[in-house]
């Protein structure tokens, strides 16, 4: 029996586009005409919040030196640990689901690329955080997904293993993780991936509710 669920955040638990979007443009001067629009970034979400810059600076196609890279890197993660949760929200129905998955005994994680105080903090705020056993994010020294590395120390903390293990998210990073682990992947459709509804997942999802049937069906 699967009884580790494991969740991607960004585009999966939450839609955190506009406060990324709004933090992104407050860090590189960007406003009006020139301002990153919200769907923009939802396709440069996935790989940390650096990367996530880097892909900011590029499609605002300004050129930062190595210094002023650094410096506009600082506004933006200052800025955002302070607005994470503005107009974040959760995606609907996900906190009946959750409860309803513990209520039938199954252990909840989550699993980000996202700084892993940003993270905890949002999840805090939003209600949620004490569904989940671990929360693991991005940190200095610990390999990123698609990097399974992050998935087994999940397993570990828990004392589970892939064989009792699903994931759950939104992305091509989250489905690497998953498949390098042997674990199952559950697509959630209204996410930021950027390939879409084409990825090779177990299953997929269409909203938050569908995810007890998902999880069933794979066993």
């Amino acid at each position: 029996m699967r009884d580790t669920i494991v969740f991607d955040l960004d585009g999966t638990l939450v839609d955190s586009a506009p406060d990324l979007a709004h933090s992104l443009n407050h860090a590189l001067g960007l406003d009006g005409a020139t301002a990153l629009g919200v769907e923009a970034v939802k396709g440069m979400v996935g790989d940390g919040m650096s990367k996530l810059f880097e892909r900011a600076v590029q499609a605002s196609d300004q050129t930062l030196s190595e210094s002023g890279f650094e410096a506009a890197y600082s506004v933006f993660e200052r800025h955002y640990a302070q607005n994470a949760v503005t107009d974040t929200v959760l995606y609907p129905g996900t906190e009946q689901v959750l409860d309803a998955l513990i209520k039938h005994g199954l252990t909840l994680a989550v699993c980000t690329n996202k700084l892993e105080p940003i993270a905890q903090y949002m999840l805090e705020v939003l209600g949620i955080a004490d569904r989940f056993a671990v929360i693991l994010g991005g940190q200095a020294g610990r390999p990123r997904k698609p990097d399974p590395a992050p998935l087994y120390e999940i397993l570990d903390k828990l004392d589970s293993s892939p064989e009792r293990a699903a994931m759950i998210g939104d992305s091509e990073i989250d489905m690497g993780a998953a498949r390098a682990a042997a674990i199952p992947f559950v697509l959630a459709t209204f996410g930021y991936s950027r390939s879409g509804p084409d990825l090779n997942a177990d299953v997929r999802i269409d909203e938050m509710s569908d995810l007890p049937r998902a999880l069933a069906s794979l066993e």
